[in-house]
């Protein structure tokens, strides 16, 4: 079994993108209809009002914690 680092995420980053994105309704709305390739162009950079800049890695993790549920 995988171990987890923060709050049942990988890193402090992942959790923070997941909770940002999964907390957020505009941010939500735009990760639940818009495929992977278009949020990966649009979030590549962006941070979050803590600090956290989200990398693909990071886009795509919140993508598919969203999408999980």
């Amino acid at each position: 079994m995988e171990t987890k680092e923060y709050n049942g995420h990988p890193s402090w980053e992942h959790w923070n993108a997941s909770l940002w994105v999964s907390n957020d309704f505009d941010l939500y709305q735009l990760f639940t209809t818009l495929p992977i390739d278009d949020l990966l162009g649009m979030f590549d950079g962006y941070t979050t009002g803590d600090g956290c800049t989200f990398t693909p890695e990071l886009v795509t993790y919140a993508f598919d914690s969203v999408n999980e549920e």
